[in-house]
C-alpha cells in the first residue's frame, strides 16, 4: 500500500477487513469500509538489495528510519 504523503515507501498488507454493510447508490456503484492491516515497517522502492555505483568522492547515506547493519561489497576490476 502506498500513502499519498510518502510515495517513496510502501507498506506490505497482511489482510484487508471489509465491513459487511455495503451501501449501493447504483447497480454497479457503492460504498463500503475497508480496514488495511499492514506490517509495522515501511519499505523503500528498490528493496534492501538495491545496488549503488559510486566513484571517488561520493558519499553513501542511509536515510531509513530503522537501524540496520551496513553491507558494502567492493568489486575490483
Amino acid at each position: 500500500m502506498i500513502l499519498n504523503d510518502d510515495r517513496d515507501f510502501f507498506y506490505k498488507v497482511d489482510y484487508v477487513k471489509l465491513d459487511a454493510s455495503i451501501t449501493r447508490t447504483y447497480k454497479i456503484l457503492g460504498n463500503f469500509k475497508a480496514t488495511f492491516v499492514c506490517k509495522p515497517f515501511s519499505f523503500a522502492f528498490g528493496g534492501p538489495n538495491k545496488s549503488i555505483i559510486i566513484t571517488s568522492g561520493n558519499m553513501i547515506m542511509n536515510n531509513g528510519t530503522v537501524k540496520s547493519n551496513t553491507i558494502i561489497n567492493i568489486l575490483w576490476y
